[in-house]
């Protein structure tokens, strides 16, 4: 598990990164595995999105304790050196089933805080960048995650190593950070990947 802050590029804030073993997302995978069997029983969440994806499902709730199982010391290392909340909630958690040529445009979270849960990452970098149309520009980014941090008068990109080698990994995040996930060339796979956000309790508690 590892902290990392965008000083470097003169931005504030800061991130936590992690890869998961197998068996702790067997029980995500076992949810998935079912979804994609039968996509009738889970619920579509495109309108809550703002990705240009044709399939997004919620998950259910039954999930979120082992969610909050793995993702906890994340929350925990991010709250080292970034105030939280004292009570945060887990909202709704979705998958993102992204098929080539999709892709997520720029956007933020609601919440406090937000991960994404890399499942599958069909791709390798190297492939991208032999195949994509900007593949001779002079910085190719197909299949790559990125942050966009606001920086004195402009927007300076951050881009995640989040290919193959990188499945399992999650990465959470302030909601409010802008992020984005471009479009991959080289595979018919899935993109497979589990978000949410944890909200402030005492936000909830006050709209009741």
């Amino acid at each position: 598990m590892e902290t990392i802050d965008f000083s470097p590029v003169g931005f504030n804030k800061q991130f936590v990164r992690h890869q998961y073993t197998k068996d702790d997302l067997k029980p995500l995978w076992d949810e998935v595995n079912e979804l994609l069997e039968d996509r009738s029983v889970y619920p579509e969440y495109q309108y809550n999105l703002a990705g240009n994806l044709e399939h997004e499902y919620m998950l259910p709730d039954e999930i979120k304790p082992h969610i909050h199982k793995i993702v906890g010391p994340l929350i925990a290392q991010y709250s080292k050196t970034n105030k939280l909340p004292k009570q945060l909630t887990l909202g709704n958690v979705w998958v993102n089933l992204q098929q080539k040529h999709e892709f997520n445009p720029p956007h933020t979270h609601d919440g406090v805080i937000s991960f994404v849960i890399w499942l599958q990452l069909p791709y390798t970098f190297a492939e991208e960048d032999r195949v994509a149309p900007g593949a001779k520009g002079k910085k190719p980014l197909s299949g790559r995650f990125s942050f966009y941090l606001p920086v004195d008068d402009e927007v300076k990109s951050y881009h995640l190593d989040s290919d193959q080698p990188h499945e399992s990994t999650v990465v959470l995040f302030p909601s409010n950070l802008s992020h984005a996930v471009n479009p991959y060339y080289s595979t018919d796979e899935l993109r497979i990947t589990i978000s949410a956000n944890y909200i402030d309790t005492n936000l909830l508690k006050n709209e009741k």
